[in-house]
C-alpha cells in the first residue's frame, strides 16, 4: 500500500520452490530418492519432577530433595522453575542467570496482596505459623519483596520478549492443551501468561508436601511425533523470518514488488533442511521391507533432540507404554540402539501427534468383535484393565479362564475376566512389520531377534527368488504397501502387455433402460441374496438359456477372483430367442448390483441345471471362445470386438431347442477408455540393486480393480521372496564352519539361485580448464582395444561388454602448449600442421567390474546416437548392469540371526546326503544355536522339511501357547508324523531322537555317528558382498597433515595396523617387518622417498625414525623425564 498516493498494489510474487512428495511417501531431490524420518520428542507442557542429591556433613551422606517444574514449548525458550535445598524459588532459563521468583512476579504485575489471596486457596499448608523460619518461601518472598523499589526495565523486556510475545515464544496447540488440563485453566492463547506462572509456582509448593505426582519423561504420553509436514512447517517460519528482515531493508530503498520479493530466503531452508538435516536420510531400498522400514521409522535424534554423545540408558530402554505403539525388539545395533525405533503394525498417530493403539472392548468376558475398535494413546489406556490377547477364546468370543493377567496403570495384575474392559486386537501388535515376518519369534532371544529384523532389509534382491514355505501373514502386505507392485483401479482388459508397458482397456457401462427391464431394480441385493448368488457362481463362462424366462445369460466365475467382493455380471434381454438383443446391462460392483424378483431369482438358481451351449460358425464347431480369461474373470464377447454375428446352437440334452436356429448380438453403446501404464524395467536404486515390474498378466485377460498387475524384483505372485528355500544340515564340517561360517553347495552357483543384479553409474563432468574446453571424442591419443565399442560421439554403445579398464567415455583434456625448438617449429611451418597439446582423461570402468551398459544419460535426459550432430553436454551418466554369482566371502544369514560367512564351496559328490539321497545345500555350525538362544530356527527347520515334502506352506501366528501347551513343537512333530506316514519311512520321526535324521558322508559313503539335524530354512543373501570389501594397498594417498595413509576403500587408503597387531607380530619376533610397517608403510616421508632408489639400484633398504617413537618420547619429556637419543654406539 502506498499511504502517499492512497493506492493498494496487488502483484503475484514468486517466493521460492517446494519440492513434492512422491506417492509412495519419499521426495526426489537432486536425483536421489530422500525420506525425511519422524522425529520423537518431548510434548510441549508442563512437567513437575524432583532429583535426590547427597552431601557430605562431618563426614556423613545426607540426602535431601530438589523439586523443579520444567515448561517445555514449541517454539521458544524453555523455562525452569526450581526449588532448591534453602527452600527458595529460582526461575532459570539457558544461557540466563537465575531469578529470584519474587522479582520474577513483580515484573509481571502482580502484588504481595494477589499472590497471598491466591495462595489462601491452595491446598498447602505454608501458611501454618509453625512453618514460619527463614527458610520458609513465604518469609523469603515478605522479607526481600519489597527490595528494589522499581523493577529493572531489563526484565519486563526479557519477559515479554521470550514469553508474552508469539513471535518468539509459542506453546502450540498440543502445549496449550496439556497446560490447561494440568494446572486446571481454560486459557486459549498459545503464549504463556501471568496466571500461568503463578499456578506453576503453586503447583510447585504442593510437591514438596508431595501432594502432586510426578511426571516420567519417558512416557508416550510426554512424547509425540513430528511428521515431514511440521518439519518443513518450522522451514518455513525461518525462512518467512529472513524474508522480513530482508523486506524491512529493500523497502527504505525500492518500491517495486518484484525487486523486494526473493526466492532465495525460501530455497536456501529447504535446501538446507534436505540437503543437511540429520532426519534428511538417503532412502533404503535394499528390498521393499527396507523401504517399508525406512518410512516408519522413529527417531530422538535431530534438531531439538537428543545427542547421542549424552543420551543414557533411561531413553534407550524400553517404555511399559511401548506396547503396541513402539517396537520393543527392532533397533539399531550400536551407538544409535535405543534412539532409533520402529513403529509397530497397528500403531496410529493422532491429531496432536501421540501415538495410539488399537484394543477390542470386552463387556462381561466377551470379546466385542462387532463393535468398533478402540483407538487409545498411553495415558488414556493405562486407565483401563488390558487383556493380553494371548488367552484362548470360545466361538461366541468368551475369555475360557475366570482369573486373566492383566495390565493396568503399567503393571502386571490378575483380574476376573468379568473385570476386564480391553483386549489387545492382534497377537502381532506389539511388533514391527519387520520383526512380524519371523516365524516361531516367541522361541528366541531378543537380541538375535533384533539382529534378523534387521538382516532381512539387508538382503539382495535375487534374479530368481522364492518366497518362504513357512511364514507369517504380513509378506503380501510388504509388497502392496510399498508401491512396488502396481494395482488395478478399475475392472479392465489387458489390450497388450510387455516388459516395458500395459495397455488396459476400462469399458464403462451406459446403464441403458435400466427401469425398461422386466424384473429388475437398481437396489442393494439383501444379505441372503447376496449369499446364493455367490453359491451359483462356481463355474466359467456359460451361455444358458432358460426356457422358462427365455434369458440368455452370459456369465464370469467368481471363485478365482482376488477381490472376492466385486462382480461383473453381462445380462441379455431379447424379447424372445432368434431376435436381436436389444438391452444390455453392464453393472460393476456388488454393493450396487442387481436386484432379483423372486420368480427370475429362482430361473438363474437353475441355470446350471439345464443347458451347457457349444458355438458353431460357418458350419464348423467350435468351442465358446475364452477370449477374456484370466486368473480372475471371463467377460462378455462384445467387449473384446469380436465380430460376432450368427452363431448355430448344438442341442446337448434331450429337450427341443430346434426352435431356436440364430440369433446374433447388437453391441452396446460404451464409453470406451484406454489406459497404458510405463513399467520400470531395471532402475538402478540407492544401494545399488535393481527395480524392475515384472507383468503378472497376459495378453486379452481380464482383471478385477485392485488386481495385482506387476511383480517385482522382491516379489513373486504378490508375496515377499527375499531368499531361497534351502536343504541345511547343522554339522561340523572339516572346522570349515568354525565360528558361524557356511559351506554351500556348488548346485547353488550353477543354478544360479544366488545370482543377484547390481547396477551402478559412473558420471563424467565436461568442464572449463584453464586452457579451454574439454572434449568428448573417439580420437584419443592411445591405442586401447576398447576404442571399438565407442560410437561416432565418443559414448560407448549400449549392451557392450565392460571389463576393468574398459573406455566408457572418451575424453581429452587441453593442456598447456610446450614450447617448440627453431627446428621443430620449421619443420611444422614446411608441413603446415599445428600440434595441438591434449591428454587423455577418459572415463575408464573401475577394478572388479564385470557387465553390460544398460542405459545412458545426457544432461540427466536419455542419450541417442543419431540425435547429436555436435556433442554438446555438460554430464554423462553410463548405467552398468553386473551380475554376481555367490563366492567365498559373501555374507549370507537366516531370519534369526543365524548369519556367517560362505568359506567353502564344495561340488556336489562330497556333500553329505539323506538316505533318500537327497544332498544338502548348506552346512551350518551346530554351536552358534544353544549359546544364541534363537531355537526359532529349529522348529523352522524341521517344519520347513514337512513341507518341503508334503507340498504345503504354513502361514503361522506367533504366541500360540493359547492353543495348547507347546503347542509350537506339538505342531512340528504332527507333521513330521504325517510325513513318516505318507513316505513309510521310519527315519523322517523317530522317538528315540526326535527331530533328527541319519545323515552320510558324500566323500566315503559311510553313516555319520551321530544322527543329525536335517531340514529346509529359508536363507537370504545379504548387501554385504566380498567384491564391495576385497581392497588391497600398495602406495596411495597421504593425509595432509599427519601424512599417514587415508582410510576407506573408496580413497585406495591403507588399513589399520593396531595396536593388537603390533602384539601379534611382537609375539612372533618379525622386527623387520614391524619396522617397516612403522616407518615407510606409515608416515616416514624421507623413507617412502628413498625406498623406490634403494629398490631401483638394488641396494640396502634403511627405515628411518617412527613418529610414533617421536610422540613418545616427547611424552616421557612432559612427565620431566631427561630423555635423548644417542645417535652413536656405547
Amino acid at each position: 500500500m502506498q499511504y502517499s498516493k492512497k493506492k493498494v498494489q496487488f502483484q503475484w510474487v514468486f517466493l521460492g520452490n517446494l519440492p513434492c512428495m512422491t506417492k509412495r511417501g519419499h521426495f526426489i531431490i537432486n536425483g536421489a530418492p530422500r525420506v525425511i524420518v519422524n522425529q520423537i520428542i518431548r510434548a510441549p507442557g508442563v512437567y513437575y519432577q524432583q532429583q535426590l542429591n547427597k552431601t557430605l556433613q562431618k563426614g556423613q551422606k545426607q540426602f535431601y530433595r530438589t523439586f523443579f517444574v520444567d515448561i517445555i514449548s514449541r517454539r521458544g525458550v524453555w523455562i525452569r522453575f526450581e526449588l532448591d535445598k534453602k527452600r527458595q524459588i529460582w526461575v532459570r532459563m539457558k544461557k540466563t542467570p537465575k531469578i529470584p521468583i519474587f522479582l520474577f512476579l513483580k515484573s509481571l504485575g502482580f502484588s504481595l496482596k494477589n499472590i497471598f489471596s491466591d495462595l489462601k486457596s491452595s491446598t498447602t499448608n505454608f501458611l501454618d505459623p509453625g512453618w514460619l523460619r527463614p527458610q520458609n518461601f513465604l518469609f523469603y518472598m515478605t522479607k526481600n519483596f519489597q527490595s528494589e523499589k522499581q523493577i529493572n526495565s531489563d526484565y519486563l523486556e526479557l519477559i515479554s520478549k521470550k514469553f508474552l510475545n508469539s513471535q518468539h515464544y509459542d506453546l502450540g496447540q498440543v502445549g496449550r492443551r496439556r497446560l490447561n488440563n494440568k494446572l486446571g485453566l481454560k486459557t486459549i492463547r498459545t503464549v504463556l501468561t501471568p496466571l500461568d506462572f503463578l499456578k506453576i509456582t503453586y503447583c510447585l509448593l504442593n510437591l514438596t508436601e508431595y501432594q502432586g505426582e510426578m511426571d516420567d519423561i519417558d512416557h508416550l504420553s510426554h512424547r509425540r511425533i513430528r511428521t515431514v509436514g511440521e518439519l518443513l512447517e518450522i522451514q518455513f517460519f525461518q525462512a518467512f523470518i529472513r524474508l522480513e528482515k530482508m523486506l524491512d531493508e529493500k523497502m527504505k530503498k525500492m518500491n517495486n514488488l518484484e525487486s523486494l520479493f526473493t526466492p532465495k530466503p525460501l530455497n536456501t531452508s529447504i535446501r538446507e533442511f534436505f540437503g543437511s538435516c540429520q532426519l534428511s536420510q538417503f532412502l533404503d531400498q535394499t528390498n521393499p521391507l527396507a523401504e517399508l522400514t525406512h518410512k516408519r521409522r522413529i527417531s530422538c535424534l535431530g534438531p531439538n533432540g537428543i545427542q547421542r554423545e549424552t543420551a543414557g540408558m533411561d531413553i534407550r530402554g524400553i517404555h511399559a507404554t511401548y506396547f503396541g505403539r513402539i517396537c520393543p525388539i527392532e533397533t539399531p545395533e550400536g551407538q544409535n540402539a535405543g534412539l532409533v525405533n520402529s513403529l509397530t503394525i497397528f500403531s496410529i498417530k493422532n491429531a496432536y501427534g501421540f501415538l495410539t493403539s488399537l484394543f477390542y472392548k470386552i463387556y462381561k468376558g466377551q470379546l466385542q468383535k462387532q463393535s468398533s475398535l478402540c483407538s487409545l494413546t498411553a495415558d488414556a489406556e493405562q486407565n483401563y484393565k488390558v487383556n493380553f490377547g494371548d488367552l484362548q477364546c470360545s466361538s461366541l468370543s468368551f475369555l475360557n479362564n475366570n482369573i486373566i493377567p492383566a495390565r493396568y496403570q503399567l503393571n502386571l495384575i490378575r483380574s476376573n475376566k468379568n473385570h476386564l474392559q480391553l483386549g489387545i486386537f492382534s497377537p502381532f501388535q506389539m511388533i514391527s512389520i519387520a520383526t512380524s515376518l519371523i516365524p516361531f519369534l516367541e522361541h528366541n532371544d531378543a537380541n538375535r531377534v533384533l539382529m534378523g529384523s534387521n538382516m532381512q532389509r539387508q538382503a539382495v534382491p535375487l534374479l530368481v527368488s522364492q518366497f518362504s514355505h513357512i511364514r507369517n501373514h504380513s509378506e503380501s502386505r510388504v509388497i502392496s504397501d510399498t508401491g512396488y507392485g502396481i494395482q488395478s483401479d478399475d475392472a479392465a482388459l489387458a489390450l497388450y502387455v510387455s516388459k516395458n508397458q500395459l495397455d488396459l482397456y476400462q469399458p464403462r457401462s451406459a446403464y441403458i433402460s435400466w427401469s425398461s427391464i422386466n424384473g429388475f431394480q437398481r437396489t442393494p441385493w439383501t444379505h441372503k441374496q447376496s449369499f446364493l448368488y455367490e453359491q451359483i457362481h462356481k463355474s466359467l463362462l456359460y451361455l444358458s438359456i432358460d426356457k422358462n424366462s427365455k434369458k440368455i445369460l452370459l456369465d464370469r466365475m467368481l471363485s478365482r477372483s482376488r477381490s472376492k467382493k466385486m462382480n461383473v455380471q453381462v445380462l441379455f434381454h431379447p424379447n424372445q430367442v432368434g431376435v436381436h438383443l436389444s438391452k444390455i446391462v453392464y453393472k460393476v460392483g456388488r454393493n450396487d448390483a442387481l436386484k432379483f424378483d423372486k420368480k427370475i431369482f429362482q430361473n438363474i438358481v437353475r441355470l446350471r441345471k439345464i443347458y451347457s451351449l457349444l458355438f458353431y460358425k460357418k458350419n464348423r464347431s467350435m468351442e465358446a471362445p475364452r477370449v477374456g480369461h484370466s486368473r480372475n474373470n471371463l467377460i462378455s464377447l462384445e467387449q473384446l470386438n469380436v465380430p460376432i454375428e450368427k452363431y448355430k446352437i448344438k442341442q446337448i440334452d434331450s429337450l427341443n431347442l430346434q426352435s431356436i436356429e440364430h440369433f446374433s448380438i447388437q453391441k452396446a453403446k460404451f464409453n470406451r477408455q484406454k489406459k497404458t501404464i510405463w513399467l520400470k524395467n531395471f532402475q538402478k536404486t540407492n544401494q545399488g540393486t535393481y527395480l524392475i515390474q515384472k507383468p503378472l498378466i497376459n495378453t486379452l485377460e481380464w482383471v478385477q480393480k485392485a488386481d495385482l498387475l506387476t511383480d517385482g524384483s522382491t516379489s513373486l505372485n504378490g508375496q515377499l521372496a527375499l531368499g531361497q528355500n534351502l536343504l541345511i544340515a547343522y554339522l561340523p564340517w572339516e572346522g570349515f564352519n568354525f565360528e558361524d561360517a557356511i559351506i554351500i553347495n556348488e548346485q547353488l552357483i550353477l543354478q544360479e539361485k544366488y545370482t543377484s543384479l547390481h547396477i551402478e553409474k559412473y558420471e563424467l563432468e565436461v568442464r572449463e580448464t584453464f586452457y579451454g574446453l574439454e572434449r568428448i571424442t573417439p580420437h584419443l591419443p592411445i591405442q586401447d582395444d576398447s576404442l571399438n565399442q565407442l560410437d561416432k560421439n565418443g559414448i560407448i554403445r549400449c549392451g557392450c561388454l565392460v571389463k576393468e579398464g574398459t573406455i566408457l567415455v572418451g575424453k581429452v583434456t587441453p593442456i598447456e602448449n610446450k614450447p617448440l625448438l627453431p627446428h621443430e617449429k620449421l619443420l611444422y611451418d614446411i608441413v603446415g600442421k599445428t600440434i595441438e597439446r591434449i591428454k587423455d582423461t577418459s572415463l575408464r570402468a573401475p577394478k572388479n567390474t564385470l557387465g553390460r551398459v544398460i542405459y545412458i544419460s545426457m544432461n540427466d535426459q536419455p542419450y541417442q546416437t543419431f540425435k547429436y550432430k555436435h556433442l554438446n553436454c555438460q554430464k554423462i551418466g553410463i548405467y552398468i548392469a553386473e551380475k554376481r554369482k555367490i563366492q567365498i566371502g559373501d555374507k549370507m544369514a537366516g531370519r534369526y540371526g543365524n548369519k556367517g560367512i560362505i568359506s567353502k564351496i564344495l561340488p556336489i559328490q562330497d556333500l553329505p546326503f539323506l538316505l533318500n539321497g537327497e544332498i544338502i545345500d548348506l552346512i551350518l555350525n551346530p554351536l552358534g544355536v544353544p549359546s544364541r538362544m534363537n531355537v526359532g530356527q529349529l522348529f523352522e527347520c524341521l517344519l520347513g522339511l514337512a513341507s518341503k515334502n508334503l507340498h504345503q506352506d504354513f502361514q503361522l501366528e506367533i504366541f500360540d501357547e493359547k492353543y495348547g501347551f507347546d503347542a509350537s513343537r506339538s505342531l512340528v512333530y504332527s507333521k513330521l508324523f504325517e510325513l513318516r506316514k505318507k513316505y513309510k519311512q521310519k527315519w523322517f520321526f523317530s522317538t528315540q531322537s526326535t527331530g533328527k535324521i541319519p545323515l552320510f558322508d558324500g566323500r566315503t559313503g559311510e553313516k555319520y555317528q551321530q544322527l543329525t539335524t536335517v531340514g529346509q530354512s529359508y536363507i537370504m543373501k545379504l548387501i554385504h558382498l566380498v567384491d564391495d570389501k576385497m581392497h588391497a594397498r600398495s602406495t596411495g594417498p597421504y593425509s595432509l597433515v599427519t601424512q599417514q595413509p587415508l582410510k576407506g576403500r573408496s580413497k585406495h587408503g591403507g588399513q589399520r595396523f593396531g595396536e593388537m597387531e603390533v602384539w601379534a607380530l611382537e609375539g612372533f619376533g618379525s622386527a623387520f617387518i614391524l619396522q617397516e610397517l612403522l616407518t615407510v608403510k606409515s608416515d616416514d616421508t624421507q623413507g617412502r622417498t628413498k625406498i623406490i632408489e634403494n629398490i631401483l639400484t638394488n641396494s640396502t633398504m634403511k627405515f628411518g625414525t617412527p613418529e610414533s617413537f617421536k610422540v613418545l618420547l616427547k611424552e616421557l619429556q612432559s612427565l620431566c623425564l631427561d630423555i635423548t637419543i644417542c645417535q652413536t654406539m656405547i
